[in-house]
């Protein structure tokens, strides 16, 4: 599952040129609770941070402004 594409991302190159969509994944056994966001049919997600972009890895560092 992904979200809507409001994040930026910074890689060693630079800033992501484009807002990203930042990944969530199925919690496991060992994932640190503060990373875990619940959605609206209470199912568990881990946030991710780390994403590609054009085969370029980038790093969400903070929201876009609306």
């Amino acid at each position: 599952m992904v979200t809507s594409p409001a994040f930026h991302a910074q890689s060693p190159f630079g800033e992501c040129p484009v807002p990203v969509a930042m990944p969530l994944h199925r919690p496991t056994v060992r994932t640190d609770p503060r990373l875990i966001v619940v959605d609206d049919l209470t199912e568990e997600w881990v946030i991710g941070f780390r994403i590609h972009y054009q085969q370029q890895p980038y790093r969400i560092t903070g929201f876009y402004p609306q």
